[in-house]
């Protein structure tokens, strides 16, 4: 017993050429790439919509740079946030990062977005404290 093959395209059309094959190809490539920029961008103004929570530092300035308006702290446990650890941490006023000076003790807060995060409301300890 022999079977017949049914074709699905439609009587005038011909076979798919190579080169059409490859055209669309690339465009499923670039379609591809296309979607998952989009799924990429959509995913970081997720992140973005995200409220921001506040958390309580204390620590000692241990590296500034003025270049990034940067402060590494070596600072205490942050309660439910994050273990004690010397970190780097964006300053988000220009008014905070001039008070700061390597071997300050500090108390600030951090503001954290998704995964972005910096400092604000810096203030100064005594060091004896």
């Amino acid at each position: 017993m022999r079977f017949r093959q049914i074709d699905a395209r439609s009587p005038n059309s011909g076979p798919v050429s190579p080169r059409t094959r490859g055209r669309l190809t690339v465009f499923h490539a670039i379609l591809l790439v296309a979607l998952l920029f989009a799924a990429a961008c959509g995913q970081k103004t997720q992140a973005d919509r995200q409220p921001e929570k506040h958390y309580k530092l204390t620590g000692e300035v241990t590296q500034l740079d003025p270049k990034l308006h940067t402060a590494t702290i070596n600072h205490q446990a942050i309660a439910g946030w994050m273990e004690a650890m010397t970190m780097e941490y964006p300053v988000r006023t220009t008014q905070d990062f001039e008070k700061l000076h390597v071997g300050d003790h500090i108390i600030a807060t951090v503001n954290v977005r998704g995964t972005d995060y910096d400092l604000t409301d810096i203030q100064k300890q005594n060091s004896s404290q």
